[in-house]
């Protein structure tokens, strides 16, 4: 049996970058801009718990704004305000995790209502952040001093990787244990143990220029996106990937739902793209 990325399609079209928040409440079918007017409206990530009732959106530069009413409208603070990189949340919201360039680590226990700055050993140049869906694993990348772990929700922090690599993205699974990082034309990395040690995997692909990486709840569905490239999958935990049926556009972002049968992929000035994972025999994909 064969697994590929079929049913790519635009859900969502736009001609600008920064055009607002839009949020889909029936099964990615349709989109709706949500009624919060962002303060610099350069929106630079976003989160959502699994039932999608709270929702945590950043600005580069700017704030982070909070929802708990599945986006209906969204609520800031203007005491952090900061050239946020990524945030990221738990399965029911209530922790979350944000970076920010040159600066910390920050950490919300109240769904993204108050921030704290975690102890990093460096006031880094973050590109990516994830947390993991129990609550303990924090997962950074800064883009030319390394990737960080913290195993204790960002009391203490290791540097499994230390490289000068151009670190674009990063991803975890729901208990910790599979890790994925992506950089910019030095490879992909995949760590099995909790972070303690990271490998690189897919040789072949080291030359893309990864944005964004994600992967499914226990880590066995991995998804990259590369400017200009199909999107690529794996489901044996980043050991081999497939090249999807997927166009070749200017991708900046990818999620994958929690159970890794439906991706999400964003594309610079083309819109929005859902592809749905599933075995077809008579079809075979290409590995990487």
């Amino acid at each position: 049996m064969h697994f590929v990325a079929i049913h790519i399609h635009t859900i969502y079209s736009y001609s600008y970058s920064y055009t607002g928040v839009y949020i889909s409440s029936n099964s990615l079918t349709s989109w709706s801009a949500t009624t919060t007017t962002f303060v610099h409206q350069e929106v630079s990530s976003s989160c959502l718990s699994y039932d999608g009732s709270y929702a945590i959106v950043s600005e580069y530069p700017g704030y982070i704004y909070y929802s708990t009413n599945y986006g209906s409208s969204f609520t800031y603070t203007t005491e952090y305000y900061g050239e946020w990189v990524g945030v990221s949340c738990t399965l029911n919201g209530q922790i979350m995790v944000a970076a920010a360039l040159e600066n910390y680590i920050y950490i919300s226990y109240n769904h993204g209502t108050t921030l704290t700055y975690t102890q990093t050993p460096v006031y880094g140049t973050w590109s990516s952040v994830s947390v993991s869906s129990n609550s303990t694993y924090i997962l950074a990348t800064a883009e030319s001093t390394g990737v960080y772990v913290s195993s204790n929700l960002g009391v203490t922090w290791s540097i499994p990787m230390s490289y000068t690599y151009y670190y674009k993205g990063s991803a975890v699974s729901s208990m910790g244990m599979y890790m994925y990082v992506v950089t910019e034309g030095n490879g992909v990395y995949v760590s099995s143990n909790y972070g303690v040690s990271f490998s690189l995997t897919a040789p072949t692909l080291s030359s893309l220029s990864f944005t964004s990486v994600s992967c499914s709840g226990d880590g066995s569905v991995v998804v990259l996106c590369a400017p200009y490239n199909p999107i690529y999958i794996s489901i044996n935990y980043g050991k081999d990937f497939i090249v999807s049926t997927s166009p070749s556009l200017d991708w900046t972002d990818i999620t994958t739902t929690f159970t890794g049968t439906t991706i999400v992929s964003t594309a610079y000035g083309s819109g929005v793209y859902v592809g749905t994972l599933y075995y077809d025999p008579t079809v075979s994909p290409t590995l990487s």
